[in-house]
This record gives C-alpha cells, structure tokens and sequence, in this order.
C-alpha cells in the first residue's frame, strides 16, 4: 500500500517526540520549528535486482509543530514537515520529495468519551516499490498523494485502559501508469498504560480498498473486461512500548502485526503479510540514539515463481539507526543509517539498498 509508506518517523511519532518536553509554562499554545541540513550517500537509487548505481546527495528538511494542550476546550495538533533530497550523480533522477502534513483535533464529550478527527496529507516523490500488490516486481520513478480522514470515539475505563472505534476514508492518487484508488475501512483498538507510562494496544481494522480502472483477474491472472479490481484487507496487531527506568531515559517499541488482503477476481492477488518490528531508544543529554529493526514476510497463494510449482514468497529485512547530539543552545548534529534487503523465490524481487547521512538540525 503506497500511502502507508514514508520518509522517517510517522506525524504522530514526531508530533509526540516534540511535545514530550514541552513546559507547560508557556500557556496552551506551543510552538516548535526546526531546519535541518547535512550531505549523504545512496546506493541502488533506483531499487533494482540488477542496476545498483548509487549517488551522494543534499538534504534539507523543516518541521513545524504546532499544539494546544487540552486543559481547557479542544486539543489540537497540527504537523507539517518537508524534506528533499538532491542527488549529485543518478543521471535519470533528480532527488526525491516529500511533504507530510497532518491536523488532529480531540475534545473530551464527558467524563468518559473522548472524540477526534485527524487528516493527514503525504506527497511522495520518488521511486516507489509497489510489487506488493502485483504479480511481478514493480518499482519506478512516481508522485503519489494521499489524502486521509480519520474519525474516532474512545471510551476510557477505570484502571487506566480506553477502547477506540475508528473510521477511515482516504483517496491516494498516482502518476500513470499506475491507478489511482479510494480506500474506506472501520478499526477496534483496545490500549492503557502501566508501570512508568508503558502502553500496550492490540487493534483490529478492516479496509476496502476500489481502483479507478484496474480490471479484475481470473486464478490464473488473466485479466477479466468489463471488471474493476477491489481488496478486502484485513489487519490485527499487536503494540508495546515499554519505558525501562524512573528517568525515561531507555525505551522500547515493539510491534507485531498480521494484514490478509483478498481481491475482488479470482484471488490472483491475495497474498499474507507478516511483520515483525523493533525500536530502541536511548535519551540523555546530549545524546538521543534510536536503533530499530523491521522483518516482513508475504506469500502470495495462487502466483507461482517461473514454471516452478512453488509459490511467490518474499522476504524482507531492513534496518536503522539514527544518533543525535544536542551542541549546545538549539544546534544538534546528526548521523543516520538505513539499510535494507529483500529476499524472494523470484529473482527479479531481490534487491539492496543503503543510505547514510550526516548533518545539523537548528531547532527553536
């Protein structure tokens, strides 16, 4: 799903970490900005099985946090970031964007409810990797956007635990030759805090997802006319994050969830994913150090490898780590690292990739 994807943390990752230090002196109104700039390198730009060609790079990024605290009426948090990445040598690519924006109200109906509406706004300005939902390895240069609404009711009970229902619309339009799709889905969650303000959560949604023009398929992948293709997905999930010690200086992020997803034809597309991901953090002045992991496995029932009787299979695992250093005053430096590598039963799935950079961030 491309508009699942993104650059770095999600708007309500960074949105929390902004405001985890916020002093609440300064009224409901907070305020937080930041610009970061820094030079890197790229290898398998363009996320081939047999074009690995790599490039250094320029980044420059701004954020924007802006939040109401909720002791009085509505709570509101609105996010903005933007990001772009020069490439100094990939004679077929300029760089890639992205722009993530997102604006969340919450207001508490009585004593128990509490209600939100969150929208959120992601431009994608690179080459994607979309093969999840293909029969054959697909990844290009593209534009994607996509525009999401999100409505939900929590219920808080005794014992520091709450149950959420929530909704979903959202539209995510892309350049041709792919298709444009609207997506609708509803979610149960269940979620509370123990010890030193851990937090568990295990969630259940349900999404339908209808493209504009693709056309359905048989079980062997013939494609059906006269038909429009649609997913039925079905995720459960499981969320832990653990803090460690009285300081909150350590703590950990454990995720584990499981996506079905069934196509309107003959099943063609149907394919199981599983995913596994792991975050550490460690946080004491001056440094901030995050390390995370992710696995993922898809299996996809009906589409066979070559002539072989064995089915597709895929298999990927990437990792990260991404150390900050406060300079004094509002300057940081950082250094980050990404890699990844995705193994498969079809060759032209395999692929490689890695980044480094190095930079300052001027937060104030």
């Amino acid at each position: 799903m491309v508009a699942a994807a993104g650059p770095g943390e999600s708007a309500d990752a960074k949105m929390a970490s902004e405001l985890d230090g916020a002093v609440k002196a300064f009224g409901p109104w907070q305020h937080f900005y930041s610009v970061s700039t820094g030079i890197g390198y790229r290898d398998n730009v363009l996320l081939s099985a047999v074009d690995d060609r790599g490039t250094p790079f320029i980044h420059t990024s701004g954020d924007i946090t802006i939040a109401r605290s909720a002791q009085e009426g509505a709570q509101v948090n609105v996010f903005l970031s933007i990001e772009d990445n020069r490439f100094l040598d990939a004679p077929d690519l300029e760089g890639e964007r992205f722009i993530m924006g997102q604006a969340q109200v919450r207001h508490d109906l009585n004593d128990f409810y509490e209600g939100g509406l969150t929208f959120q706004y992601l431009m994608q300005d690179q080459v994607l990797d979309i093969s999840e939902d293909f029969s054959t390895p697909l990844r290009l240069p593209t534009i994607a956007h996509s525009y999401s609404l999100r409505p939900d009711v929590r219920r808080y009970f005794n014992g520091g635990w709450w149950m959420e229902l929530g909704g979903l619309f959202a539209r995510q339009e892309l350049d041709t030759p792919l298709d444009s799709y609207w997506e609708q889905g509803a979610r149960i969650g269940f979620s509370g805090y123990y010890g030193r303000r851990s937090q568990w959560e295990i969630y259940g949604q349900f999404g339908d997802r209808r493209y504009d023009t693709r056309t359905t398929t048989d079980s062997q992948g013939f494609s059906l006319p006269g038909t429009r293709l649609s997913y039925f997905q079905q995720e459960y999930g499981f969320r832990l994050r653990h803090v460690w010690d009285d300081a909150k200086h350590f703590r950990t992020t454990s995720r584990l969830n499981i996506q079905l997803t069934e196509d309107s034809g003959g099943g063609y597309f149907d394919y199981q994913r599983v995913q596994l991901q792991q975050q550490l953090q460690w946080k004491a002045e001056p440094w901030d150090i995050t390390v995370n992991g992710k696995l993922s496995t898809y299996r996809y029932p009906l589409q066979n490898v070559g002539t072989a009787a064995e089915v597709r299979e895929r298999l990927i695992v990437s990792a990260g780590v991404n150390i900050r250093r406060n300079l004094g005053g509002p300057w940081i430096a950082f250094l980050s690292a990404e890699w990844e590598d995705n193994l498969s039963n079809e060759p032209l799935d395999e692929y490689r990739s890695m980044s480094v950079m190095t930079g300052v961030t001027l937060d104030f």
